[in-house]
């Protein structure tokens, strides 16, 4: 499967984008290529792009009409103001005065769409899948944390779909370190482990450097395997270079709000 991943000018954070959504994409079996554009995005290079690959993450895309548009028009699509999103981005504007002009657009997507939940910001992002075939082209909203929040709840799932790596672990490890010296553990880690993303995530711990990993797998005995030997191997090469475990139990609830 062929991923591209398509940032647009007006994104936050387009390096730190690129640096977490390849190798996650790749751990879960995909080929993943990136651009970073510098102009505008028009229909034509979206449409080449879309005929070439089997789905396309436009980073920036989502809320904004004028590039919705763009995929709805390479998709053959019309458009539609979903109401899941609106009612999301009425809800999010209740308690202020501050409430944008054009709700509508930002909620309009193509139609036949799948929106995703944005827990960290206004805007929903969207799946929208071709009538032809089962390519798609996703779109997330603008800065890091969202465009993260929305490929992790939504957009993730018609990868693995695809690539048959259904079973998925994330767990972490809370180290007693400096930054750098965890993200060499985790640069480590990476070049062994072809079916995990690692990275520091801050929203796992407050208690040392959270070092975060997320095996993929295509059934529970691999997953099992690969969770074990990566468990055993990070607790290897911590001990070797004088690094404290913190043991804490790893718990959702205690994630705060912040991505390193």
């Amino acid at each position: 499967m062929e991923i591209e991943v398509i940032i647009l000018p007006n994104v936050e954070g387009r390096d730190k984008i690129e640096s977490w959504l390849e190798p996650y994409i790749k751990a879960m079996g995909a080929d993943v290529s990136t651009i970073i554009l510098e102009e505008d995005m028009d229909t034509d290079f979206l449409k080449r792009e879309f005929d070439s690959h089997d789905g396309i993450i436009v980073v920036g895309a989502a809320g904004n009409i004028s590039e919705v548009k763009k995929i709805a028009d390479v998709l053959g699509l019309e458009l539609e103001v979903n109401e899941e999103a609106l009612n999301n981005l009425k809800a999010y504007y209740m308690d202020t005065l501050d409430v944008p002009e054009n709700l509508d657009e930002m909620a309009t997507i193509p139609e036949f769409s799948y929106p995703i939940p944005n827990v960290r910001g206004p805007v929903a992002g969207f799946v929208a899948l071709s009538l032809e075939d089962d390519r798609f082209i996703a779109a997330t909203p603008s800065s890091f944390s969202e465009t993260i929040e929305v490929f992790e709840t939504g957009i993730q799932d018609f990868i693995r779909e695809k690539t048959g790596k259904r079973y998925s672990v994330t767990f972490s490890i809370q180290l007693e370190t400096t930054v750098n010296k965890a993200g060499e553990i985790a640069k480590r880690v990476e070049k062994i482990f072809n079916e995990v993303f690692v990275r520091l995530d801050g929203r796992f711990t407050n208690a040392g450097i959270p070092l975060v990993c997320t095996v993929f797998a295509s059934d529970p005995e691999e997953l099992s395997m690969i969770h074990e030997k990566l468990n055993n191997y990070i607790r290897e090469i911590t001990e070797k270079s004088g690094i404290r475990v913190i043991e804490k139990k790893n718990n959702r609830d205690d994630w705060g709000s912040e991505l390193f």
